[in-house]
This record gives C-alpha cells, sequence and structure tokens, in this order.
C-alpha cells in the first residue's frame, strides 16, 4: 500500500525518510496534518497575549475527550514571574518556563473517581 503524495511529505518533512517505510493507505486530513507539522517552540516574544487568547485555548483543551466525562485534569494557567521560577526549578530549570508570558501547567485531579469508588 502507498500513502497519498501529501501524507508521504508531511511524513518526509517531520522524520526525514521515506513514507514508503509506513505500510499504510492514509490521506493527509486536516488532524493528520496538524499532528505531522507540530514543533515545539522554546523562544518567546515579550508580549502578552492577544484578549481572548487564553480563554479560547482553555475552551479547546476543556473539549478534549476524557473517558465518561470525568476530566481527570485541570489547567493552571501561569503569569506570575516568581510561579514560573519555582516550576521551573521543579522541571529541571528549563528556561523556556521562565521565558514564556504566560504557560500552562497540566495538574491530574482525582475527584471525580470519587464517584465511582469501588469500580477501579
Amino acid at each position: 500500500m502507498k500513502t497519498s503524495s501529501a501524507l508521504s511529505n508531511a511524513l518526509f518533512a517531520r522524520y526525514g525518510k521515506n513514507s514508503e517505510q509506513f505500510n499504510f493507505n492514509f490521506e493527509l486530513n486536516s488532524t493528520l496534518e496538524i499532528l505531522l507539522s507540530h514543533k515545539s517552540i522554546r523562544h518567546y516574544l515579550d508580549k502578552p497575549l492577544p484578549d481572548g487568547t487564553l480563554e479560547l485555548m482553555i475552551a479547546a483543551a476543556q473539549s478534549a475527550a476524557s473517558s465518561s466525562n470525568l476530566q481527570l485534569w485541570s489547567v493552571i494557567a501561569v503569569a506570575d514571574s516568581e510561579r514560573k521560577q519555582r516550576l521551573s526549578a521543579l522541571a529541571s530549570n528549563q528556561s523556556q518556563i521562565t521565558q514564556a508570558p504566560l504557560i500552562f501547567s497540566l495538574a491530574c485531579g482525582c475527584q471525580s473517581i470519587r464517584k465511582y469508588n469501588g469500580c477501579w
């Protein structure tokens, strides 16, 4: 089986190898295109986010699928420099944490599991 040329190109750009090594028959769709073109950003501009950006990002995160709609996580937005410094220390002093004007910290929360007591 062969992949579509658009998918082959996206796989080659991401992995630097010919997509014929991947044996499947798929077309490139918008979801695959986004996932395969992902790049990590480590340098940030020193300017605030446009109004509404934070709320839109949190709304998108809250829309992610979760089993039985348990939503076993919380999103914590951190802009305070001192708090970002402490979080950076917990993450091997990664400089991008302190450089970014805003970071999201994701926390696992088991509160919702209590309503299923005895199931797990």
